[in-house]
């Protein structure tokens, strides 16, 4: 019967610790998204050069790591504002990166760059919209 009752213990601290470091999380997900986001969008901008198939991939993984994020998360709860407006900053990303895919095979015209720019823009609003339902929540 003890062994049994550490794992409950356990379990119980383990989904604890997730909840007190969700904001900490959330906002390691923002900060690295929107900077890949603007580093992509300024390197193209620049005319550094079109983006690698590698480069994509770099976009792609915190795309993963964030959904799945989403997914443990609303299965613990769906009631924060916060992780709602992430799921918006999340679809917005993915669609930047699905664009600048596209446009990685030849040299971005003004119109890749001017939605490009939009794009960016969205994800920097959006960023601030779920760090102001951070701060409301840590205020709760």
């Amino acid at each position: 019967m003890l062994p049994w009752l550490a794992v409950v213990a356990l379990l119980t601290v383990a989904s604890g610790c997730y909840w007190l470091r969700y904001h900490d999380l959330l906002e390691t997900h923002l900060g690295l998204m929107q900077g890949l986001a603007n580093d992509a969008a300024e390197a193209i901008a620049a005319g550094d050069g079109l983006l690698q198939a590698s480069d994509i991939e770099r976009l792609r993984y915190p795309l993963d790591r964030a959904r799945q994020f989403v997914a443990v998360s609303r299965r613990r709860s769906s009631q924060r504002a916060s992780l709602e407006r992430f799921e918006s900053f999340v679809a917005a990303y993915a669609e930047l990166v699905d664009e600048l895919d596209r446009a990685r095979v030849a040299p971005p015209t003004p119109q890749v760059l001017a939605v490009t720019d939009r794009q960016v823009a969205r994800i920097d609003v959006l960023a601030g919209s779920v760090r102001d339902a951070i701060a409301t929540e840590r205020a709760d």
